[in-house]
């Protein structure tokens, strides 16, 4: 009787586990998805942006273009300067708008926006949607615990409570929405690094077997540089230090006279990634002893960065040098270890 019994329980179980899993779940979840269908605010898909805009209430505005089938440079400010954005900022602020949720409805007719800050509102953000559609989003004032903020969809439509995350968005300066880096790579496509400056000349090549250094030797009248094999781990570090390298500021007009003001370059830098090369200039600003200044295409602008990030450069080629005295490759496949000592050897 207790092994039918058990069967019996054993079959009710699994019959609640299928209901469980092929019924209550599927359906507690399509409810949830409902529920959070019905408070988005927008329908659109972020790859139907096309355009996007700032309005600020002071009058300014930023405006950007969306080009997805350009990889390398998806998104790009158009006014008030001609440059390329930062992409994480860009995409992350027309996914909040496309994924906004309202947590419920202050007023469907509201007669006095002041209260809300939206009269008129400290942001406004016009999407356009396939270079024809366009949605907008007004954001106004945080409520009284500050975990939201005031909303709405253009003139004529409600009011709601989103969250406030959407405001600290868009709190950035210009700067702040393009890009930064000097460079973009990845580390393995990287084939050469030369650095030039009055004190040294490095010269970090990638080949078969790995990194190899090359420097000039400080002894007069020898031509032929010192060639050793490069430490992974440092170069490693060199390449990221340089892909993170980030302009503070940025200047984007009369650059030929800023360049004037600031005399001879105190470093030039060139990368070999793939088949090109990607070079960078940096000077000293004689006005301003912390901070350097960076240029590298005639295209863009001269970059401002803090001469901490630039110290990373000026390190000698002896720091990039392979200092191991024995090279294992893959200590695991290590069997047998002989030390010998005083005429004795000792076997591990």
């Amino acid at each position: 009787m207790r092994f039918k019994a058990t069967i019996l329980l054993s079959l009710v179980l699994i019959a609640l586990g299928g209901y469980l899993y092929f019924v209550e779940i599927p359906g507690e979840k399509k409810k949830q998805e409902a529920e959070i269908e019905e408070k988005r605010l927008y329908g659109f898909s972020q790859t139907a942006v096309t355009n996007l805009s700032i309005q600020t209430r002071n009058g300014a505005s930023i405006d950007f273009l969306h080009e997805p089938a350009d990889p390398d440079n998806p998104w790009r400010i158009t006014h008030p300067v001609e440059a390329i954005a930062n992409e994480a900022a860009a995409s992350s602020l027309a996914s909040q708008v496309e994924r906004l949720q309202a947590s419920r409805m202050i007023e469907e007719k509201a007669e006095d926006l002041k209260e809300f800050g939206l009269d008129p509102p400290i942001y406004t953000v016009i999407v356009t949607l396939n270079r024809v559609d366009t949605e907008i989003l007004e954001v106004g004032s945080e409520n009284l615990t500050g975990s939201e903020v005031y909303v709405r969809k253009g003139a004529g439509t409600p009011v709601y409570l989103a969250p406030v995350s959407i405001k600290q968005t868009l709190n950035k300066e210009l700067k702040d929405w393009r890009r930064q880096e000097l460079f973009r790579f990845a580390s393995t496509d990287v084939k050469r690094v030369q650095i030039e400056s009055p004190r040294q000349q490095i010269e970090i090549t990638r080949e078969e077997e790995g990194w190899q250094i090359r420097w000039p030797s400080e002894r007069s009248g020898h031509q032929k540089p010192i060639q050793a094999k490069g430490d992974p781990n440092e170069i490693s570090n060199l390449l990221g230090s340089l892909s993170s390298l980030r302009g503070d500021d940025f200047i984007d007009t009369r650059k030929a006279d800023w360049l004037k003001g600031l005399g001879e370059p105190i470093l030039k830098l060139t990368l070999l990634v793939g088949a090109l090369e990607h070079p960078a200039v940096f000077y000293k600003a004689p006005f301003e002893p912390d901070a350097v200044y960076a240029v590298t295409t005639p295209a863009a602008p001269i970059y401002k960065l803090s001469e901490r990030e630039f110290k990373i450069l000026e390190e000698p080629a002896s720091s990039y040098r392979d200092r191991r005295v024995v090279d294992l490759v893959d200590p695991v496949l290590i069997e047998q270890i002989s030390i010998k000592k005083g005429g004795r050897v000792g076997i591990s």
